[in-house]
């Protein structure tokens, strides 16, 4: 019987859960008195015996007739104290243990009323009580659930670190948010662990809330066979809710679902070193034909190494759009993540082929399941540089191209930035002779010339509109070439002005930054990025000009440094109190924010967004020809529309946008504000951008593109102030 959620929503919903818990007790075995639901002490030891010490005093809250104190009992913990309010169930469980563990006690006691001295514990373990006592969220829950809590800190010992609460629970949403509502503000430690029950459909979660005096601490979450990582809460929520959600379909894996999609990520635990990363990521698509369904026919199609962005690999258009090509009822698509050897064809097929064969339906009638991909190998990846935050790799394409990747370890499936790597002869670019030194490039070396980045490369097959695109390369064309024709925003003469000074917050590995470099040579580009890490690697694998006064590289928190920044009032009010000046204070034509926020959420993240930091930003820029620009990818419809109505309409003169390409979001503005007088018309933007392509004298196919972009800015605000003030001047 199926007692898994059909959608990801119906684990918002209460009758999911009334049904989920009727369902478990009609699956009790009757022959099995002591039904554990959330699995035994076994499943639960290795992890407890990391932390729990056997001379602790343990309170077993609302212990039903579960062994598991039982089990810690026989395995050592011979200090444990039983709850529960029915008498029935304390009696018959400590008749139970009466002759063979002396030492255990039970007490009937409820759990709203408990008569526990102050401090009486080290630890309370909640085996799935939360779960039953607070099914609902709602003013009276909440409250008893939150009195109850008190409790617990009242009677857990003020010991930091050995002092804990421990709930098994299978986290419902309103579960999770009251532990971390109640317990984060009070500088508790709170580690969460997946547990993995044995032949269950059960899919609990183990939450550690330890006693701490840490104003700081951090959530952490242990996924099996991972590393602990540290999460923000909203990040935390999302990974709990996606986890749930994979788990749901283990139980679907073995019939036909039409147009079923869904991911499995597949461990390397042999690999120590990569513990963080799965090894592949395989999506199954069922087909929405029921004619082709019926054929009960299954294949896996393995994704050679750096086509892992191509439409077809990367978008659930794409995953079916492949399934309809090769005419199977289902199909597995296998990513071969960074940071792996794969060998050949071969070898990863037999790596392969367990999961594919657990991933093959009931009923299927061409097994083996046939293996297929793009050629005859995996293609060719080469690893130059790995740590803890992110992989450097070069990838060789089916046109012999090679592009060089900055991929980060927490989202393997968005490539950072990336380049196309080139042979350059050694008198051009002498300063490529260091860098070649330090790494083997996947391009093989030849006689008199060395590898390096074609800065100038934009021209991805992407914008070539070929029928099996990248989505990656075309996000990073499009923000490139949104980004450039804003500034047709600036007249002719303020543009190519003498001075013309741009701050780029969240350069990675300066990528836009370079690519304006490039093209307008005399501008002054200040790039921000809060990694220290992605600043080395930019100078020592994509070479960026550091030696250049026109180009100057800081590590900081792009918040922060702009917040640091003085500004013309601070001379002003400083003159007047007769106080010392600062030495001098900058002025900017452009500020560019690209900066990603976390996983689910928009970006850039909210301090980018508050009001304080953009009326800051609006001071940082000339008054007569400052442009803003912000890359901004939302999560939701309207929400760039939201966040421009609600926090930059009242502070800037003019706000601008373009809808972009992005695979991260179908919601994604390149926004330009704008301070001054100017009221810009399409055609005026047109214009003006002619006039600079006329000037740089470049001929890019990427440049001319963007007049297209600029015939597609639209205005989304202009001040009745400016207007008012136009009429007056006129």
């Amino acid at each position: 019987m199926n007692i898994l959620p059909k959608q990801y929503s119906d684990f918002q919903t209460k009758t999911y859960w009334d049904q989920f818990f009727q369902k478990l007790k009609e699956q009790k075995d009757e022959s099995n008195q002591f039904f554990e639901w959330y699995g035994n002490f076994k499943e639960y030891d290795s992890v407890l015996n990391q932390f729990l010490d056997k001379n602790q005093k343990i309170l077993n809250i609302g212990c039903g007739n579960s062994l598991f104190s039982e089990e810690m009992y026989d395995s050592g913990f011979k200090n444990i104290i039983n709850n529960d309010f029915s008498e029935n169930i304390i009696n018959e469980m400590s008749q139970r243990s009466l002759n063979i563990r002396p030492f255990m006690k039970y007490e009937v006691m409820d759990v709203y009323n408990m008569t526990y001295q102050p401090e009486s514990f080290d630890i309370i373990i909640d085996k799935g009580l939360l779960d039953a006592i607070y099914p609902v969220e709602n003013e009276e829950n909440n409250q008893k659930i939150t009195n109850l809590f008190n409790d617990f800190c009242k009677i857990l010992t003020n010991k930091e670190y050995q002092s804990r609460y421990i709930c098994i629970s299978l986290l419902q949403s309103h579960v999770l948010n009251i532990l971390l509502e109640f317990f984060q503000p009070r500088n508790y430690q709170i580690t969460i662990y997946e547990i993995l029950i044995e032949n269950s459909k059960i899919f609990p979660f183990m939450v550690d809330i330890q006693k701490s005096k840490n104003k700081n601490n951090k959530i952490e979450l242990q996924l099996r066979n991972k590393i602990k990582q540290q999460f923000q809460v909203k990040d935390l929520k999302f990974q709990i809710r996606k986890i749930q959600t994979q788990n749901r379909y283990i139980d679907q894996v073995n019939v036909f679902h039409p147009g079923q999609r869904f991911q499995i990520e597949i461990w390397d635990n042999k690999n120590n070193k990569n513990s963080e990363i799965p090894k592949y990521t395989l999506t199954v698509v069922d087909s929405l034909n029921k004619k082709i369904l019926d054929n009960k026919t299954c294949g896996c199609f393995i994704t050679p190494q750096g086509k892992e962005q191509d439409f077809l690999f990367s978008s659930e258009k794409g995953n079916f759009q492949l399934l309809e090509q090769v005419g199977f009822s289902r199909l597995i698509i296998a990513i071969l993540n960074p940071g792996f050897s794969f060998g050949n064809l071969q070898a990863v097929q037999g790596e392969l082929s367990p999961a594919v064969d657990n991933l093959t339906p009931k009923g299927c009638k061409n097994k083996p399941v046939p293996f297929l991909t793009d050629g005859d190998q995996i293609g060719k990846r080469n690893a130059l540089l790995e740590n803890n935050e992110f992989i450097i790799d070069e990838i060789m394409n089916e046109n012999n191209k090679c592009i060089r990747r900055l991929i980060f370890k927490n989202n393997i499936q968005q490539i950072q930035s990336q380049f196309q790597i080139i042979y350059f002869s050694n008198k051009n670019k002498p300063q490529l002779v260091e860098i070649n030194k330090q790494f083997q490039s996947i391009l093989p070396p030849k006689k008199n010339v060395l590898v390096g980045i074609d800065d100038t490369h934009l021209e991805f097959e992407s914008h070539k509109q070929k029928k099996n695109y990248m989505y990656q390369y075309i996000y990073f064309f499009n923000l490139f070439r949104a980004i450039f024709a804003g500034f047709s925003l600036f007249n002719f003469d303020q543009l190519f002005q003498k001075e013309f000074n741009i701050l780029v917050i969240g350069c990675g590995l300066c990528a836009l930054s370079k690519f304006i470099y490039n093209y307008l040579q005399h501008v002054k580009l200040i790039n921000i990025d809060i990694s220290k890490n992605v600043i080395e690697t930019a100078k020592n694998f994509f070479e960026v000009p550091v030696k250049d006064p026109r180009f100057k590289l800081i590590i900081d928190n792009g918040v922060q440094y702009v917040k640091s920044l003085p500004v013309q009032e601070d001379f002003q009010q400083q003159e007047q109190q007769k106080q010392n000046q600062p030495k001098s204070f900058k002025q900017f034509n452009t500020i560019i924010i690209d900066v990603f926020g976390f996983e689910n959420q928009p970006s850039p993240p909210e301090g980018f967004q508050s009001v304080q930091f953009l009326e800051k930003a609006k001071k940082l820029l000339h008054k007569e020809q400052g442009i803003l620009m912000i890359n901004f990818i939302g999560i939701f419809e309207n929400q760039a529309d939201q966040f421009i109505q609600q926090n930059l309409v009242n502070i800037f003169e003019g706000v601008y946008s373009f809808k972009s390409v992005c695979q991260l979001s179908e919601y994604n503005y390149v926004i330009f504000c704008v301070n001054g007088t100017k009221n810009l018309q399409q055609k005026t933007l047109e214009e003006n951008f002619k006039k600079i392509l006329a000037r740089i004298d470049k001929n890019s196919d990427c440049l001319k593109d963007c007049l297209s972009i600029c015939q597609n800015i639209q205005q989304k605000h202009y001040s009745d102030n400016v207007q008012k003030q136009q009429q007056l001047q006129q």
